[in-house]
């Protein structure tokens, strides 16, 4: 569900009477491009607010038809959505959004190409990330888009310092972790590999008496 922030709904309220919800939806969205939200989104909002704009759609005395004279004709109006026309909600290459998970994406292509920026940073200056690695944040702040804030780790590397609680908010204790996790990783490695040794030597001399 999306979660508004104070400054969000107080510039729905402000701006809404007057407006039917697709205007204000597109209003919104130019004003906070980095986190855009629906038409249905919007919706709810207004729903859930009891919010409304003062257009009640139905015609007064005295008030002129919006169709008038144009009986059978079935043009499209300067709203319409037109071949080649952008819609409401689109955002230009380059634009960045805060994704469900709290990573800042930018966007990288048309239609719809989105990468998160911490690769992109990664990657500009280091070349793609292996597969197998990911890239986390060293203080765990996903808004810290500082290159010396990104730690390549392995997939296994993090599961270890997860479980050890390795990862702090303070980056140079992360960075560390990193390296006690690759340290426990090796004793790991080293004892499984004396057990299965000290196994095959037990069972060929068990086999030679």
């Amino acid at each position: 569900m999306r979660v508004y922030t104070p400054k969000e709904i107080s510039f729905i309220k402000r701006h809404f009477a007057g407006r039917s919800r697709a205007a204000m939806t597109e209003l919104f969205n130019q004003q906070y491009f980095t986190s855009p939200i629906t038409l249905a989104q919007m919706t709810a909002f207004l729903k859930n607010h009891k919010l409304r704009n003062g257009l009640d759609g139905r015609f007064r005395p005295g008030q002129a038809v919006h169709n008038k004279g144009t009986k059978g004709l079935h043009s499209g109006s300067s709203t319409s959505f037109k071949k080649g026309r952008l819609p409401w909600n689109y955002l230009p290459v380059g634009s960045e959004r805060v994704n469900g998970d709290g990573y800042v994406d930018v966007k990288i292509a048309d239609p719809k190409t989105w990468k998160a920026k911490h690769l992109l940073i990664w990657e500009a200056a280091n070349g793609k990330v292996p597969e197998g690695h990911i890239i986390i944040f060293a203080d765990g702040n996903k808004m810290n888009l500082t290159l010396d804030n990104l730690i390549m780790v392995t997939r296994a590397e993090l599961v270890v310092m997860n479980k050890l609680g390795l990862v702090s908010s303070l980056g140079e204790l992360t960075i560390i972790g990193k390296t006690v996790a690759n340290i426990k990783m090796a004793i790991a490695d080293r004892t499984r590999s004396l057990k299965k040794r000290t196994g095959r030597t037990t069972r060929r001399s068990s086999y030679d008496a």
